[in-house]
């Protein structure tokens, strides 16, 4: 199967994933959202693993978490990669003034 079929296969899923991890308010900026900060690397981990990572980790900081996660297919070709990210979307308030990412 190539690249381009397996996303279109199971993009309803990635999405989901996307708007699951959406849905947890961890605005790292506000001290109060700490724990959901931590949520959402645990969510992460947990995705990682699902994914089929060898080993991952929630890595505390002086600061905010960090999630390492890898998989070794072959030792002779290692590859590192930090990234950090940042998301941007639409959010759509709901009564409880919760954040509520939608799909357009």
């Amino acid at each position: 199967m190539s690249l381009a079929t397996y996303i279109k296969t199971h993009q309803e899923r990635f999405i989901q994933e996307l708007i699951d991890l959406l849905k947890i308010p961890s605005v790292s900026a506000d001290p109060k959202f700490k724990g959901d900060v931590l949520a959402a690397a645990e969510f992460v981990k947990d995705q990682l693993l699902r994914a089929g990572a060898d080993a991952v980790e929630v890595c505390p900081t002086a600061g905010y978490p960090i999630v390492y996660g890898e998989k070794i297919i072959d030792p002779a070709f290692l590859l590192c990669s930090c990234t950090g990210i940042t998301t941007c979307s639409q959010l759509t308030r709901m009564s409880s003034g919760t954040p509520r990412p939608s799909l357009r």
